[in-house]
């Protein structure tokens, strides 16, 4: 028997699914186990994946980097935003700091999130990203949309709310409460609305090829969510002038190094 195994890194060698797995087809005679993201961000094992010095080992793999070669994917663009913002911490500090300021590790989610809050540093991420979407259109393709990536359903909302105020566009929104969020993103995918925002529902798995525009409005800076995120303005259309997608975010250093891992593939 052969097993096809997609997105494999989901099972953990150590945690159900992967005893499951290896249970199931630990004697099939043929493997073939498929991911984008080869690692897990609890740092586990992936079964049937063989490792040298911790990092797995590919019998064969097609990057990034080959797909930008062969057309078959946009490069990634990151306008990162800086900025400063005011919050209290939780041992109830008041704390000040931009993004260029070295702090201490709760701190430093503390100042994200107090960013990703902030109506006028959003406002302006916003803003910049429709500009950027709206010149994609103006270049050729006119049903280029963009994706906001926020932290949680009242954080969503917070954001729709804003764009309609700044913008002027009133965005689609996909929640794992909704029980219509696969209609919701199908829907999306087929129309030619500006915008959707999403809260941990349009990542892997989701094909939308028209999005060009990206917002990493979350707190969630693993370097999977991440990746996952940028995978889905990648694909292209085979139209011409697609040859830049752009992901925009906050100048965090966290997200500066995740960014700065893909941009030397493009390079």
């Amino acid at each position: 028997t052969a097993v096809i195994l997609d997105e494999i890194h989901h099972a953990g060698d150590q945690a159900t699914w992967g005893a499951a797995l290896r249970g199931a087809f630990g004697a099939a005679r043929y493997r073939i186990a498929l991911s984008g993201t080869p690692f897990r961000s609890d740092g586990t094992a992936i079964p049937f994946v063989t490792y040298r010095d911790g990092l797995s080992v590919a019998d064969f793999s097609y990057d990034y980097a080959a797909a930008l070669r062969d057309g078959v994917c946009r490069a990634l663009v990151f306008p990162l935003h800086g900025g400063e913002a005011e919050w209290t911490s939780r041992d109830g500090e008041a704390m000040q700091a931009s993004f260029d300021t070295g702090l201490a590790r709760r701190h430093e989610s503390e100042r994200l999130r107090t960013a990703l809050t902030q109506p006028n540093w959003v406002g302006d991420v916003l803003q910049k990203a429709h500009l950027r979407l709206l010149g994609v259109r103006a270049s050729g393709q006119r049903d280029a949309g963009g994706l906001v990536a926020a932290m949680n359903q009242e954080h969503a909302h917070f954001i729709a709310a804003l764009m309609q105020r700044r913008i002027g566009v009133n965005p689609a929104i996909v929640v794992s409460d909704f029980e219509d969020a696969s209609r919701r993103i199908t829907a999306f995918g087929r129309s030619r609305d500006p915008w959707i925002v999403a809260v941990h529902m349009v990542s892997e798995g989701v094909d939308i090829p028209r999005l060009r525009v990206g917002v990493f409005a979350t707190n969630v800076v693993t370097e999977m969510y991440f990746r996952q995120f940028c995978g889905r303005f990648v694909r292209t259309l085979g139209l011409a002038n697609e040859r830049e997608a752009y992901v925009f975010g906050a100048d965090d250093y966290r997200i500066r190094a995740l960014a700065a891992r893909i941009t030397v593939d493009v390079r």
